[in-house]
């Protein structure tokens, strides 16, 4: 799910809260898709997700080998690191490189029943003010998220103070 080399996750504990977290939020996620169609049995024939600030598309990829809820998923990954964008579209899934505060402005065809945002809050600048353009210009229908839990947050600025000269990534 990382796209830079130096985060690994090769020892047991790791790879298990990994394995957990992408557990709930999938079941999260088809809870929220089962609850739309039983909503509006219309959506049965097609349900239309964008997953915003995806950085690997293996949720999406669990979601279409899960899911029985519709006839047709269509899903879209949206994400700011072009690096990203490559891998979910070498998995034949479909990407966009945009900016999670651009969502509204993109012209993607379609409004997406649900949106969904796992684990990616946080690294924006100003996250109310993206929730609140979501809201205001009537962007999707429903939107599930997920957040971490930390008791104490910083910001890793440390790297940019220090003049790193390789490419940092968002």
């Amino acid at each position: 799910q990382y796209t830079t080399k130096d985060i690994k996750i090769n020892d047991k504990f790791s790879n298990e809260k990994l394995r957990s977290l992408h557990a709930f939020q999938v079941n999260f996620l088809l809870d929220g898709m089962s609850y739309i169609v039983e909503t509006n049995k219309e959506r049965k024939k097609q349900l239309n997700i964008i997953d915003v600030g995806d950085s690997s598309g293996n949720h999406a990829k669990y979601l279409n080998s899960l899911q029985n809820i519709t006839d047709n998923l269509n899903l879209l990954s949206i994400d700011i690191d072009p690096v990203s964008v490559e891998k979910i579209k070498s998995k034949g899934l479909k990407a966009v490189c945009c900016r999670a505060e651009e969502i509204g402005e993109l012209d993607i065809g379609f409004k997406p029943d649900l949106m969904y945002s796992l684990q990616m809050l946080e690294h924006l600048t100003d996250p109310a003010r993206f929730l609140y353009n979501l809201s205001k210009n009537n962007v999707c229908e429903y939107f599930a998220m997920t957040v971490p839990y930390v008791k104490n947050s910083r910001v890793g600025l440390k790297h940019l103070r220090k003049g790193m000269a390789k490419k940092v990534s968002p």
